[in-house]
């Protein structure tokens, strides 16, 4: 079977790789569709992504759906392959890819029940802290826990948002209580942006009359009309609203922060949801401590948050408006060059890793 691997800076290869069965409390995916992160961005332009560098060659993505292909047994029956079945998976069913796996012996304290995303070490597929293959292979095994039923309808490519979506609607959770009869900002259209955009509408029962979205780009701001926003802005041209309680802040540039803050109510919150340069940049953040901005930062998401989105998906207007992108998985390096090529006016790239479906393909 192929897979799509890293080996260094700019240095992304089609290789070949031995089909595995799924032991005890596993499970094989025929993997279908797979989007391209900025993690994964980063690793192809610079061989590392914050402070993780790439040391070994390392199967990049953590997007991920696709079919149930195998079962392994129970742990503690049948020792025949495929011939466990939980009450809600069997194979067959359209899955997608909860990306994370707890390392026995690390545990959150008391203080962070529940929060799952902050423990200290995980293996997270795609990434190199603790190298772990990620999903951009026709078959990926992993444990049963982590491959949730996509519902009725919801297809594969669709079902490979889960994971980003994730990230937004933890954002969304990060702000607390959002009175939705008030402007809310989205600054940075990027796919995360888009998709809090997204899970907004949805959480917020399209009441929500006063979603802002603010970037540099047209073509993303023309999305993110398109998926619903209330009012667009291009930083470029005009300035923020004043007084914002609640700011999404998803471009990660420091340079954006002075005005966020500067614009967000005071006692307001800004959810810090772009990840923000490793090395030492200026930024004006006296706002932040003379307004008493509440400013959070949120990372990845739960494992109960990517049961929920994943209920969700049948349910979620215009997702498939944010993949302006897709390709097989053997234009893996034309997929990656559009995804970085910010002329191309990219939002989430798909690569069809099963190369069995061409349905809105790009040539």
């Amino acid at each position: 079977m192929k897979a799509v691997a890293i080996f260094a800076k700019q240095d992304l290869r089609l290789v070949e790789k031995e089909s595995v069965v799924p032991g005890p409390g596993q499970v094989k995916i025929a993997v279908e569709w797979a989007g391209i992160c900025g993690s994964d961005i980063s690793y192809f332009l610079h061989g590392r992504s914050g402070t993780v560098e790439i040391k070994q060659p390392l199967i990049v993505g953590h997007e991920f759906s696709g079919t149930v292909l195998e079962i392994g047994p129970s742990e503690t029956g049948s020792s025949e392959i495929g011939s466990f079945e939980n009450k809600t998976l069997k194979i067959g069913d359209r899955v997608a890819v909860f990306p994370a796996k707890a390392i026995p012996g690390i545990e959150l304290p008391d203080r962070l029940a529940g929060r799952d995303n902050l423990l200290a070490k995980v293996e997270y597929y795609g990434s190199a802290a603790l190298p772990t293959d990620g999903g951009f292979v026709q078959e990926k095994i992993v444990d049963l826990n982590q491959a949730k039923k996509l519902p009725e309808g919801v297809s594969s490519k669709i079902g490979a948002l889960a994971e980003p979506l994730s990230v937004a609607a933890h954002a969304v959770s990060r702000a607390g209580e959002i009175d939705y009869s008030k402007d809310i900002l989205i600054n940075g259209a990027g796919p995360i942006g888009l998709l809090i955009l997204a899970w907004l509408k949805f959480k917020g029962a399209e009441s929500a009359q006063n979603i802002i979205v603010a970037d540099l780009s047209d073509k993303a701001l023309n999305i993110a009309k398109n998926l619903g926003a209330n009012k667009i802005i291009n930083i470029s041209r005009e300035s923020l609203p004043n007084d914002i309680e609640t700011v999404f802040e998803a471009s990660g540039v420091m340079s954006a922060l002075e005005n966020i803050l500067q614009n967000a109510a005071r006692g307001g919150t800004v959810v810090q949801v772009g990840n923000l340069p490793i090395i030492p940049q200026e930024a004006v953040l006296g706002q932040l401590v003379t307004r008493e901005i509440n400013w959070k930062g949120s990372f990845r998401f739960t494992e109960k948050e990517f049961s929920d989105v994943v209920n969700s998906l049948d349910k979620i207007q215009g997702l498939d408006k944010i993949i302006t992108h897709s390709f097989l998985l053997s234009q893996y390096e034309k997929a990656f060059e559009t995804a970085v090529d910010k002329t191309q006016g990219a939002s989430k790239v798909l690569v069809n890793i099963s190369e069995n479906l061409t349905e809105n393909l790009n040539e």
